[in-house]
């Protein structure tokens, strides 16, 4: 596992010490943790940029601005999650989640979805959901793996 890799196991495993995990991951991974422990998105909004922009898992599903992307997290609820694999590539954050919330669109698989979070400034300037297993690829582009 490279320094920057985490892997949580949300029924209980121990995580990879925190003194391992780069900048961006640790925001993402605080702030993921708050929804799905709490259904808050106060941190997820402390480092969204104004103008960010999420890509949805359908063409035609995309949020302007960190209000909608908020207004979309708070409209689906917080995801019941058995696993988060997580990875700082650059200045992308991937994170693969499996649970029983994710419903089943075309081109995906049921119960897993991966979003990239895309870092400019210290702000998620972009994020993108992907229904299949992203993998860094030598801090260039995902690799989407079936």
């Amino acid at each position: 596992m490279a320094p920057h890799d985490r892997i949580v196991d949300v029924a209980g495993e121990e995580p990879v010490a925190a003194t391992q995990v780069g900048s961006n991951l640790a925001l993402v991974l605080a702030a993921w943790n708050t929804i799905v422990q709490s259904g808050s998105t106060r941190d997820l909004a402390q480092i969204l940029h104004d103008s960010v922009v999420w890509q949805g898992a359908l063409p035609d599903s995309v949020a302007m601005g960190r209000d909608e992307v908020l207004g979309v997290l708070a409209d689906n609820g917080a995801p019941h999650l058995t696993r988060i694999e997580a990875r700082e590539d650059g200045d992308r954050v991937l994170l693969t989640m499996e649970g029983p919330d994710f419903p089943v669109t075309e081109g995906h698989r049921a119960g897993m979805r991966s979003l990239s979070f895309t870092f400019r400034d210290g702000r998620v300037v972009r994020m993108e959901t992907l229904g299949k297993r992203v993998t860094a690829d030598n801090g260039r582009q995902p690799t989407v793996s079936p």
